[in-house]
Protein backbone atom coordinates (compact mmCIF):
# COMPACT_ATOMS: atom_id res chain seq x y z
CA UNK A 1 0.00 0.00 0.00
CA UNK A 2 1.19 3.30 -1.15
CA UNK A 3 1.30 5.97 1.92
CA UNK A 4 0.76 9.22 1.02
CA UNK A 5 -1.31 12.19 3.12
CA UNK A 6 -4.82 12.33 2.83
CA UNK A 7 -6.65 15.96 2.80
CA UNK A 8 -9.40 16.15 5.20
CA UNK A 9 -11.84 17.61 3.37
CA UNK A 10 -11.90 14.39 0.56
CA UNK A 11 -13.42 12.02 3.52
CA UNK A 12 -16.72 11.26 3.77
CA UNK A 13 -16.64 9.58 6.77
CA UNK A 14 -14.82 8.34 9.52
CA UNK A 15 -14.51 5.30 11.01
CA UNK A 16 -13.67 3.28 14.05
CA UNK A 17 -13.60 -0.61 14.31
CA UNK A 18 -13.00 -2.84 17.28
CA UNK A 19 -12.41 -6.39 16.71
CA UNK A 20 -13.89 -8.89 18.56
CA UNK A 21 -14.19 -13.09 17.73
CA UNK A 22 -17.84 -13.30 16.83
CA UNK A 23 -18.61 -9.74 15.96
CA UNK A 24 -16.56 -5.97 15.23
CA UNK A 25 -18.03 -3.16 16.76
CA UNK A 26 -18.02 -0.36 14.05
CA UNK A 27 -18.63 3.46 14.88
CA UNK A 28 -19.30 6.06 12.42
CA UNK A 29 -19.33 9.57 11.83
CA UNK A 30 -20.13 11.20 8.90
CA UNK A 31 -17.92 14.69 7.86
CA UNK A 32 -20.40 17.25 8.57
CA UNK A 33 -22.00 15.56 11.42
CA UNK A 34 -22.13 15.30 15.11
CA UNK A 35 -23.37 12.17 15.86
CA UNK A 36 -21.31 8.65 16.03
CA UNK A 37 -23.51 5.95 14.62
CA UNK A 38 -22.84 2.87 16.32
CA UNK A 39 -23.11 -1.20 14.91
CA UNK A 40 -21.68 -4.54 14.85
CA UNK A 41 -20.24 -6.34 11.54
CA UNK A 42 -20.42 -10.01 12.21
CA UNK A 43 -16.91 -12.35 11.61
CA UNK A 44 -17.68 -13.50 8.03
CA UNK A 45 -16.74 -12.51 4.70
CA UNK A 46 -20.17 -12.20 3.82
CA UNK A 47 -21.17 -9.96 6.85
CA UNK A 48 -18.19 -7.98 5.97
CA UNK A 49 -18.76 -7.80 2.15
CA UNK A 50 -22.39 -6.32 3.02
CA UNK A 51 -21.18 -3.73 5.21
CA UNK A 52 -18.18 -2.90 2.82
CA UNK A 53 -20.97 -2.63 -0.32
CA UNK A 54 -22.94 -0.65 1.94
CA UNK A 55 -20.56 2.49 2.99
CA UNK A 56 -20.11 2.52 -0.95
CA UNK A 57 -23.53 2.88 -2.04
CA UNK A 58 -24.45 5.25 1.30
CA UNK A 59 -21.23 7.49 0.50
CA UNK A 60 -21.08 7.28 -3.38
CA UNK A 61 -17.37 5.51 -3.50
CA UNK A 62 -15.84 8.84 -1.64
CA UNK A 63 -13.47 8.16 0.67
CA UNK A 64 -13.75 6.72 4.38
CA UNK A 65 -10.98 6.94 6.62
CA UNK A 66 -10.87 3.70 8.77
CA UNK A 67 -8.97 3.49 12.04
CA UNK A 68 -8.13 0.07 13.46
CA UNK A 69 -5.32 -1.68 15.94
CA UNK A 70 -2.09 -2.45 14.02
CA UNK A 71 -2.48 -5.90 15.52
CA UNK A 72 -5.25 -7.08 13.61
CA UNK A 73 -3.48 -8.50 10.83
CA UNK A 74 -6.69 -10.46 9.08
CA UNK A 75 -9.01 -7.15 8.66
CA UNK A 76 -6.63 -5.21 8.01
CA UNK A 77 -5.94 -7.89 5.21
CA UNK A 78 -9.46 -8.01 4.00
CA UNK A 79 -9.90 -4.47 3.69
CA UNK A 80 -6.69 -3.40 1.80
CA UNK A 81 -8.63 -4.38 -1.32
CA UNK A 82 -11.37 -1.71 -0.80
CA UNK A 83 -10.75 1.30 -3.34
CA UNK A 84 -12.50 3.54 -1.71
CA UNK A 85 -11.14 3.21 2.05
CA UNK A 86 -8.08 4.71 3.45
CA UNK A 87 -6.66 2.28 6.58
CA UNK A 88 -5.23 4.06 9.76
CA UNK A 89 -3.79 0.92 11.99
CA UNK A 90 -3.18 2.59 14.90
CA UNK A 91 -0.83 1.15 17.58
CA UNK A 92 -3.07 -0.52 20.82
CA UNK A 93 -0.54 1.04 23.24
CA UNK A 94 -1.46 4.67 21.50
CA UNK A 95 -5.26 4.28 21.64
CA UNK A 96 -5.22 3.16 25.26
CA UNK A 97 -2.83 5.47 26.37
CA UNK A 98 -5.13 8.51 24.65
CA UNK A 99 -8.22 7.11 27.23
CA UNK A 100 -6.26 7.08 29.98
CA UNK A 101 -5.16 10.86 29.38
CA UNK A 102 -8.90 11.61 28.23
CA UNK A 103 -11.13 9.36 30.02
CA UNK A 104 -9.15 7.98 32.66
CA UNK A 105 -12.49 7.99 35.12
CA UNK A 106 -13.72 4.72 33.67
CA UNK A 107 -16.80 5.93 34.02
CA UNK A 108 -19.98 4.13 32.45
CA UNK A 109 -19.99 6.77 30.03
CA UNK A 110 -16.50 7.24 28.47
CA UNK A 111 -16.41 6.37 24.93
CA UNK A 112 -16.82 2.57 23.58
CA UNK A 113 -13.29 1.01 21.75
CA UNK A 114 -14.64 1.91 18.27
CA UNK A 115 -15.41 5.23 18.74
CA UNK A 116 -11.95 5.87 20.71
CA UNK A 117 -10.63 4.82 17.72
CA UNK A 118 -12.62 7.39 15.59
CA UNK A 119 -12.04 10.50 17.96
CA UNK A 120 -8.25 9.20 17.96
CA UNK A 121 -8.10 9.49 14.28
CA UNK A 122 -9.84 12.68 13.91
CA UNK A 123 -7.74 14.11 16.31
CA UNK A 124 -4.70 12.89 14.94
CA UNK A 125 -5.09 12.43 11.21
CA UNK A 126 -2.44 14.29 9.88
CA UNK A 127 0.20 12.65 12.17
CA UNK A 128 -0.87 9.03 11.50
CA UNK A 129 0.41 6.60 8.58
CA UNK A 130 -2.41 6.44 5.92
CA UNK A 131 -2.45 2.56 4.09
CA UNK A 132 -4.55 3.69 0.91
CA UNK A 133 -5.92 0.44 -1.05
CA UNK A 134 -4.34 -1.70 -3.28
CA UNK A 135 -3.96 -1.20 -7.04
CA UNK A 136 -6.39 -2.10 -9.70
CA UNK A 137 -3.90 -4.81 -10.48
CA UNK A 138 -3.37 -6.27 -7.37
CA UNK A 139 -7.21 -6.94 -6.70
CA UNK A 140 -7.35 -8.23 -10.42
CA UNK A 141 -4.94 -10.48 -9.34
CA UNK A 142 -6.72 -11.61 -6.24
CA UNK A 143 -9.76 -12.08 -8.20
CA UNK A 144 -8.28 -14.17 -11.07
CA UNK A 145 -6.25 -16.21 -8.01
CA UNK A 146 -10.00 -16.92 -5.95
CA UNK A 147 -11.54 -18.22 -9.83
CA UNK A 148 -8.72 -20.49 -10.30
CA UNK A 149 -8.79 -22.01 -6.57
CA UNK A 150 -12.86 -22.93 -7.83
CA UNK A 151 -10.98 -25.60 -10.31
CA UNK A 152 -8.48 -27.60 -8.01
CA UNK A 153 -9.52 -26.56 -4.18
CA UNK A 154 -12.86 -28.42 -3.18
CA UNK A 155 -13.95 -25.83 -0.25
CA UNK A 156 -13.19 -22.97 -2.74
CA UNK A 157 -15.59 -25.08 -5.33
CA UNK A 158 -18.06 -25.77 -2.49
CA UNK A 159 -18.19 -22.49 -1.17
CA UNK A 160 -19.04 -20.63 -4.90
CA UNK A 161 -21.21 -22.93 -6.16
CA UNK A 162 -23.25 -22.43 -2.92
CA UNK A 163 -23.15 -18.96 -2.80
CA UNK A 164 -24.38 -19.11 -7.18
CA UNK A 165 -26.78 -21.21 -5.93
CA UNK A 166 -28.04 -18.77 -3.57
CA UNK A 167 -28.48 -16.15 -6.52
CA UNK A 168 -25.39 -14.07 -5.10
CA UNK A 169 -23.27 -12.13 -8.04
CA UNK A 170 -20.59 -14.33 -9.46
CA UNK A 171 -18.47 -10.98 -8.91
CA UNK A 172 -19.51 -10.75 -5.36
CA UNK A 173 -19.00 -14.01 -4.60
CA UNK A 174 -14.93 -13.96 -5.86
CA UNK A 175 -14.50 -11.37 -3.82
CA UNK A 176 -15.81 -13.10 -0.83
CA UNK A 177 -13.71 -15.65 -1.74
CA UNK A 178 -10.79 -13.82 -2.32
CA UNK A 179 -10.89 -12.74 0.88
CA UNK A 180 -11.41 -16.08 2.27
CA UNK A 181 -7.92 -17.31 1.05
CA UNK A 182 -6.53 -13.83 2.17
CA UNK A 183 -7.32 -15.19 5.94
CA UNK A 184 -5.97 -18.32 5.01
CA UNK A 185 -2.52 -17.52 3.64
CA UNK A 186 -2.18 -14.87 6.63
CA UNK A 187 -1.91 -17.80 8.94
CA UNK A 188 0.06 -19.90 6.87
CA UNK A 189 2.53 -17.06 6.83
CA UNK A 190 1.90 -16.53 10.44
CA UNK A 191 2.80 -20.05 11.07
CA UNK A 192 5.49 -20.28 9.07
CA UNK A 193 4.25 -22.85 6.96
CA UNK A 194 2.42 -23.97 3.39
CA UNK A 195 -1.10 -24.03 2.25
CA UNK A 196 -2.29 -27.72 2.53
CA UNK A 197 -5.44 -28.29 1.30
CA UNK A 198 -6.18 -32.03 2.93
CA UNK A 199 -5.41 -30.48 6.13
CA UNK A 200 -7.86 -27.36 5.91
CA UNK A 201 -10.60 -29.80 4.49
CA UNK A 202 -9.83 -31.45 7.72
CA UNK A 203 -10.44 -28.29 9.86
CA UNK A 204 -13.38 -27.69 8.38
CA UNK A 205 -15.21 -30.88 9.41
CA UNK A 206 -13.56 -30.55 13.08
CA UNK A 207 -15.58 -27.38 12.77
CA UNK A 208 -18.86 -29.34 11.57
CA UNK A 209 -18.99 -26.05 8.38
CA UNK A 210 -21.88 -26.10 6.57
CA UNK A 211 -19.55 -26.61 3.78
CA UNK A 212 -18.76 -29.96 4.60
CA UNK A 213 -21.75 -31.49 3.25
CA UNK A 214 -21.63 -29.37 -0.46
CA UNK A 215 -17.83 -30.38 -0.50
CA UNK A 216 -18.93 -34.08 -0.41
CA UNK A 217 -20.76 -33.72 -3.63
CA UNK A 218 -19.16 -30.73 -5.83
CA UNK A 219 -16.65 -31.87 -8.75
CA UNK A 220 -13.51 -29.61 -9.12
CA UNK A 221 -12.64 -29.49 -12.99
CA UNK A 222 -9.06 -29.04 -13.12
CA UNK A 223 -8.01 -27.19 -16.55
CA UNK A 224 -8.02 -24.06 -18.53
CA UNK A 225 -11.62 -24.78 -20.16
CA UNK A 226 -13.62 -25.02 -16.92
CA UNK A 227 -11.46 -22.02 -15.15
CA UNK A 228 -12.07 -19.72 -18.21
CA UNK A 229 -15.83 -20.14 -17.64
CA UNK A 230 -15.75 -18.41 -14.25
CA UNK A 231 -13.10 -15.36 -15.30
CA UNK A 232 -14.25 -12.45 -16.88
CA UNK A 233 -13.57 -12.11 -20.40
CA UNK A 234 -10.40 -9.70 -20.03
CA UNK A 235 -9.16 -11.93 -17.88
CA UNK A 236 -9.66 -14.75 -19.97
CA UNK A 237 -7.90 -13.30 -22.85
CA UNK A 238 -5.24 -11.44 -20.56
CA UNK A 239 -4.63 -15.03 -19.32
CA UNK A 240 -4.43 -16.67 -23.14
CA UNK A 241 -1.57 -13.75 -23.99
CA UNK A 242 0.58 -15.42 -20.97
CA UNK A 243 -0.23 -18.70 -22.13
CA UNK A 244 1.12 -17.34 -25.54
CA UNK A 245 3.84 -15.59 -24.39
CA UNK A 246 5.05 -18.49 -22.58
CA UNK A 247 4.39 -21.19 -24.96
Amino acid sequence: MANREVNRESIAAWIGIDWADEQHAVCLRESGSKQYEASTVKQTPEALQDWVNGLRKRFEGRLVAVALEQSRGPLVCALMGCDFMVLYPINPKSSARYREALYGSGAKNDPADAELLVRFLEAHQELLRAWYPQDPQTRKLQMLFAAQSICWSKWAAAYYHKRIQKGQRRQAVLRSLAYRWKRIIFRCWKDGRPYDEERYLQVLEKRKSPLVQQIKVVKVTPGWNSCAQIMTSPEVEARIRLRKNTD
